[in-house]
């Protein structure tokens, strides 16, 4: 949910990414209890992941919290900040796990499983996403987290005419235009709609989907003949002491971008901001963020 400038030909998306290990490192947990667990049955030993958009590399922490090894993963990122996070997170993540975090070069490790030894192959590249459609056959499965709602049309035609036969494609934590609350303000579908109308414009040179990335999934994936299969990864986000402090960052995600919106009553949404985080501050209010989990089978 990040804003980016229009920029280079489809950069993932531009030179300034602004997701911020900040936010990533908040999320991670979030998007761990809702991510479909179909995914084990999908991945198997010998597998080599692609990992479009890895941010930190949550999905590959993801994997191991779920006892999931595989033969190798390669983290591709646009953003070299937080591409350089992945070792000191995943080495802090290591150590509470029983895990070793060896290093062979700047960008390459190996994560070792003290207990089974079973180990996978971790590389890391600087690139946006669209320079990988030449890569995409040299490996067995394709992830995609929590970046759907800021690709575009065209790298998603462009995308699915690489996909080969046999491949396993994830996009989880798909957003779904969907946000609800147990209490109810009168603008709250005002906001909606500006939010998702914000999700589609420009981040890079051309125009983001939002949460019509999900349509474009399911109608290219039936025009290849590709079985997929969808699940609910929906976020709750709660006003105890717990999520508290993320979740009046989810609040402001909505906010700072559309106080830019040149069309959006600036009052109503400082009326409605106000409320939510007040709401939040008693331990009231509770938000439901619509997220989908998507398996594709080639």
């Amino acid at each position: 949910m990040g804003k980016y400038r229009k920029q280079d030909n489809e950069k993932f998306m531009s030179s300034k990414n602004t997701y911020s290990s900040t936010w990533l490192n908040m999320r991670e947990s979030y998007d761990s209890d809702v991510r479909t667990k179909k995914i084990r049955k999908c991945i198997k030993g010998n597998d080599k992941i692609l990992d479009l958009g890895s941010g930190t590399g949550s999905f590959l922490r993801w994997c191991i919290r779920n006892d999931i090894f595989f033969n190798e993963i390669l983290m591709i990122d646009y953003d070299e900040k937080l591409l350089q996070k992945v070792q000191s997170i995943t080495n802090k993540f290591c150590k509470l796990n029983n895990l070793e975090l060896k290093k062979i070069s700047p960008k390459k490790f190996a994560l070792i499983s003290k207990k089974n030894s079973k180990s996978i192959s971790i590389s890391m590249k600087r690139n946006n996403l669209s320079s990988c459609n030449k890569i995409i056959k040299d490996y067995d499965v394709l992830n995609f987290s929590a970046v759907t709602d800021i690709l575009s049309k065209k790298y998603f035609i462009n995308l699915f005419k690489n996909i080969i036969k046999n491949q396993t494609i994830f996009f989880n934590i798909c957003f779904n235009g969907q946000i609800k609350w147990n209490k109810k303000n009168k603008y709250d579908k005002y906001i909606i709609y500006h939010f998702n109308q914000d999700q589609e414009t420009y981040k890079g040179d051309d125009l983001a989907l939002g949460h019509k990335s999900i349509k474009l999934i399911n109608e290219l994936s039936k025009k290849y003949d590709f079985s997929i299969n969808t699940y609910d990864s929906s976020w709750n986000l709660h006003s105890n002491t717990d999520s508290k402090d993320f979740h009046l960052k989810y609040l402001k995600t909505i906010y700072k971008p559309l106080l830019k919106k040149d069309d959006i009553d600036v009052d109503i949404l400082k009326s409605w901001y106000k409320e939510k985080l007040s709401l939040v501050e008693i331990g009231k209010l509770v938000t439901k963020v619509g997220h989908n989990d998507i398996i594709i089978k080639s």
